[in-house]
């Protein structure tokens, strides 16, 4: 399975558990646009630019409600979700580790998942 398809898989298998999101990222070109009769698009003084989220930012993120302390029964709040998606040998990177770390000593979920049955056991806990 493809690592595209095994993250929609995995947030598939999450519905209802938690609200999970694709972390998109790319890059472009941005300048002076100037048209041309035929449609064209010419751009001038070109400065590419790259978009979404930093180095290292899980494959998918999100949350899940979870319920804390006696005093607050019945307050509903959100805990953050990081996974990191991999095949059978993928291996996240020192960047994507650190990552991951960061979410979870600040009280996230975080992990790296090869199979919907690891994301289950990553948000049931």
């Amino acid at each position: 399975m493809k690592e595209h398809d095994r993250q929609n898989s995995g947030r598939n298998a999450l519905a209802g558990k938690a609200w999970i999101f694709r972390a998109n990222v790319g890059s472009g070109w941005t300048g002076q646009e100037c048209k041309l009769p035929n449609g064209d698009l010419l751009l001038k003084k070109p400065r590419r630019f790259n978009t979404g989220l930093p180095k290292g930012f899980s494959d998918t993120f999100g949350f899940r409600v979870v319920e804390i302390r006696p005093d607050m029964v019945g307050t509903k709040v959100a805990q953050f979700v990081a996974i990191e998606w991999k095949d059978a040998k993928g291996k996240a990177s020192d960047q994507q580790s650190k990552f991951l770390d960061v979410v979870k000593s600040n009280g996230g979920l975080s992990g790296i998942c090869r199979t919907d049955e690891d994301a289950l056991e990553l948000i049931n806990g």
